[in-house]
């Protein structure tokens, strides 16, 4: 007959099990709620570690495992933490990182002059940089530096500026405009080369 049935015996856990821990099968305690471990020897963290931003954990009951979305990491470039509960609080069981460290935006190009890092692979420029790592000055491509003595409208993307020229109401370019004239920023230097100019002289002697 199988031992279960038998009268008057119960499973033996060795050791027993603490804390008001319950054999139920044999070497197998079952813990109440403030205890853990295979006695029931350590106590219970009560809830699961507040979430690390910009990422995703898997947990057992005494473990967790923190990844970085990508293209984020810690700031000591890791992109995993380890945590485990121990004496009812969780805490890192990874070196240089704790509770309180979050996955931050990572730009595997530095940010330059100035400019911050905001999202993956993304620079937030000063006022007076531009680029994909800000590392071009913004009055680089200046149509005034150019010469150009009108009106312009000018829309830029990281890397180049495009724009397009206007003269005020009855004066004249002195020679046909190019619908759009683009600069790029590594270069400062407009196509066409060629800009024109309003003409004012000939509207002030009319």
């Amino acid at each position: 007959k199988n031992l279960k049935e038998l009268p008057g015996c119960q499973p033996v856990c060795a050791p027993a099990c603490l804390n008001k821990g319950k054999c139920i099968a044999p070497n197998k305690c079952q813990c109440t709620k403030d205890f853990q471990g295979p006695v029931c020897k350590e106590k219970a963290c009560p809830k699961l570690p507040a979430m690390t931003r910009n990422s995703k954990r898997t947990c057992r009951p005494t473990q967790c495992s923190v990844t970085c979305l990508p293209g984020f990491k810690f700031k000591s470039l890791a992109t995993t933490m380890n945590l485990q509960c121990r004496n009812g609080k969780w805490g890192s069981v990874s070196k240089n990182l704790n509770l309180n460290t979050h996955c931050e935006p990572h730009c595997s190009s530095k940010c330059l002059n100035g400019g911050k890092c905001t999202g993956p692979n993304k620079c937030e420029c000063t006022e007076k940089f531009i680029g994909p790592q800000c590392q071009h000055i913004k009055d680089k491509c200046s149509l005034k530096s150019a010469g150009f003595n009108g009106s312009f409208k000018c829309l830029s993307s990281p890397t180049e500026m495009s724009c397009s020229l206007a003269c005020p109401d009855g004066i004249e370019f002195d020679s046909p405009p190019a619908s759009i004239y683009k600069c790029k920023f590594s270069e400062g230097t407009f196509t066409p080369a060629k800009i024109p100019k309003c003409s004012y002289s000939e509207f002030s002697q009319a």
